[in-house]
């Protein structure tokens, strides 16, 4: 533990901090929220998570991470997705770049998304020891000194729900006309 974060490395040389908002509820599960950052051993890119357990989230609507108060808005599909789990949220792009900057410096980060009955939903994680976490992530993966770089999809997991999906592919103009106005 880095006073906020737990951090653990599993055999494969995935290493992450997670920190967990409410953790064990008293309803069997591991927290109302989790956020998590974490790397491969092999991969030169951080990956950023979020995810929602005590409400579903509405996959078609806008999240917002704010460190510090400043917020950075992420639109579904192009800019976060779950992967791998419907309800693993992965920050991508320039955004995801932009919140690991202000991270480690930051004190404070907020979440603000819609759940799937339409009602707005908030998570808060304190950043404390997130920046010492990252350095013994670094150096478990021999890598101190290197940037911290976040915008790519996660390594080895595929967008949630694309098993079921037949090409060809939906547009993304077309998915972003469909969360405007899903009528």
């Amino acid at each position: 533990y880095f006073k906020d974060w737990l951090v653990a490395c599993r055999a494969d040389g995935y290493c992450s901090a997670t920190a967990y908002q409410n953790p064990n509820p008293g309803d069997g599960s591991v927290a109302d929220y989790i956020l998590r950052v974490g790397r491969h051993a092999q991969q030169t890119w951080w990956e950023i998570s979020f995810t929602p357990i005590a409400a579903t989230a509405d996959e078609w609507q806008d999240f917002t991470f704010s460190v510090d108060g400043t917020p950075e808005t992420f639109r579904p599909r192009s800019e976060i997705g779950a992967y791998g789990a419907i309800n693993d949220f992965y920050l991508l792009g320039d955004g995801a770049q932009a919140l690991m900057d202000r991270l480690a410096p930051g004190h404070r980060i907020d979440v603000e998304f819609t759940a799937t009955d339409g009602t707005p939903r908030h998570a808060g994680f304190s950043l404390a020891g997130l920046t010492a976490a990252l350095i013994w992530i670094d150096e478990q993966q021999h890598r101190l000194g290197s940037e911290r770089v976040a915008s790519m999809p996660p390594h080895g997991l595929t967008p949630a729900g694309a098993e079921q999906l037949s090409t060809p592919q939906v547009p993304v103009a077309l998915l972003d006309r469909l969360a405007a106005d899903p009528e």
